[in-house]
């Protein structure tokens, strides 16, 4: 098992780290800016409790002072009254000229008359005065306020603070999530698919999308790239290497499988050629033509089999050296036609004089090698009833071509793409009614790479094929 799948259960996710430090981090500084604001909202509610019970203190001690009042005991009381409207006061107490007045909350927070009350209230303040009347001290007045509203607002704003600062983590949390998940999470969890990919030989990596890497990140990515690139190839060119090994292994057992059947095929009825020949001369019996042409047939053929395999040697190891001279390629074709009008079983060869020089600097020996090979294809795959046509043509001012042209079967795109490669022979009937090595056309291209020419074909299916090649009027000039 792969070392990211050994850890996988055991490691955790740097999203879930960030999120515990966000939490952490806004945690505190919410507690820090709530504490702050808390102190401050109460030292503002208190204030505001202690001022009110100052200024309804001030207001009773007022009220009670008024001519008006007469000190009625019945006015006094409504006076007192009207002092307890206030929410905040939790009872009053009143001492004047040897009577005493009380008032106090009870537990539903309702004004009664008396001294004490069933509810058990803490947090109070008070605050006493004097009262005046007619310039004289006549009682005093103690006024008591609840902190009980001043705790309820600070214990709603706690709550509330409590909430937002929740409220807030979440929304933050969730928030850089998802924008963590974008630019952070999913990137890394990309980059480790990829590495995983590429620890198991896979190149994954290439088909996957890219995301918008930013910073550390896109260094991170390009680096990757990089090494993906340059790890695919070393990979290519590894893979290259074994594929081409393998393929000059099969070439190689291929050749010796062809090349150990095509000796083998003519050697076998010259054999036996000889063995008749032996056994007439014993018997005094004049040899016959008929065994003689069977002879120099097979001589021949081997002759051509050895010189192709010489051939190919001799071009592998760049051995293979040109004599080049003055030819006129309308004279090299004219006299390969009068040593072919001696060929019994001919075929009919249509060749018209060009009116135009074709005056080339070539090894004559070698470009007539390849007007041989042309012409001996055409005749192999090509029907017998059918002529076969030689061509001088002048593509441009600089090069000279010569076509041979038969009305064969055609070959295909994708078959002319092989065609000049070594030991290739196309699937046909006349391939195994004509066999061979497959190394003609491979060694009219070497000849023609040395002339710095050109070989090609120009076919299609069922249209016949045109085999050419051209040389320069000036190797000098490269080609141009």
């Amino acid at each position: 098992m792969n070392i990211f799948q050994n850890k996988k259960l055991n490691r955790v996710s740097i999203g879930f780290i960030e999120a515990v430090a966000l939490i952490a981090i806004s945690s505190a500084v919410f507690l820090i800016f709530g504490t702050f604001s808390f102190n401050n909202e109460r030292e503002r509610l208190w204030k505001e409790l202690r001022d009110g019970l100052s200024v309804n203190t001030e207001q009773l001690v007022s009220g009670l002072a008024l001519p008006i009042w007469n000190l009625d005991e019945a006015q006094i009381i409504k006076v007192l009254e009207s002092g307890m409207k206030e929410p905040s006061l939790y009872s009053v107490s009143l001492e004047l000229q040897g009577k005493s007045f009380s008032l106090i909350r009870d537990e539903n927070w309702q004004v009664i008359m008396g001294k004490s009350s069933l509810l058990s209230e803490s947090n109070l303040i008070s605050e006493g005065k004097s009262v005046v009347f007619s310039g004289e001290e006549v009682g005093k007045i103690s006024v008591t306020a609840s902190a009980r509203f001043v705790e309820g607002r600070l214990k709603s704003i706690a709550t509330n603070s409590a909430l937002a600062a929740l409220i807030f983590d979440v929304l933050l949390i969730v928030g850089l999530s998802l924008v963590n998940w974008a630019i952070v999470i999913k990137p890394l969890r990309l980059i480790e698919r990829n590495a995983l990919a590429i620890s198991t030989g896979q190149n994954q990596v290439f088909a996957l999308k890219r995301f918008p890497f930013k910073g550390e990140l896109e260094s991170l990515w390009s680096s990757i790239e990089r090494m993906v690139s340059l790890l695919e190839s070393r990979y290519l060119e590894l893979k290259k290497a074994k594929e081409a090994a393998e393929n000059a292994n099969r070439l190689k057992t291929e050749f010796l499988n062809i090349a150990a059947h095509e000796l083998r095929t003519p050697l076998t009825p010259l054999t036996l050629a000889l063995e008749k020949t032996r056994r007439d001369i014993q018997k005094g019996v004049p040899v016959a033509q008929s065994t003689l042409d069977i002879m120099n047939r097979q001589v021949k053929r081997l002759t051509v089999l050895v010189n192709d395999l010489l051939d190919v040697t001799r071009l592998e190891k760049d051995g293979l050296t040109l004599s080049l001279e003055k030819t006129d390629l309308n004279e090299m074709i004219l006299l390969f036609l009068e040593e072919y009008r001696q060929t019994p079983g001919r075929r009919t060869l249509i060749y018209q004089e060009p009116s135009e020089s074709a005056l080339v600097e070539v090894d004559r020996e070698k470009v007539f090698q390849v007007l041989s090979n042309f012409v001996d294809n055409a005749i192999k795959y090509s029907p017998e009833d059918k002529p076969i046509e030689i061509k001088i043509e002048h593509p441009s001012t600089a090069w000279v071509r010569v076509s041979v042209v038969d009305h064969g079967s055609g070959i295909s795109c994708e078959e002319q793409k092989l065609l000049f490669e070594r030991f290739v022979r196309l699937p046909s009937d006349a391939m195994l009614k004509h066999p061979g090595l497959g190394l003609g056309l491979y060694i009219c291209r070497k000849i023609l790479e040395l002339h710095k020419g050109k070989v090609g074909v120009i076919s299609e299916k069922g249209q016949g094929s045109a085999f050419y090649f051209e040389v320069n009027k000036n190797p000098a000039n490269g080609g141009e």
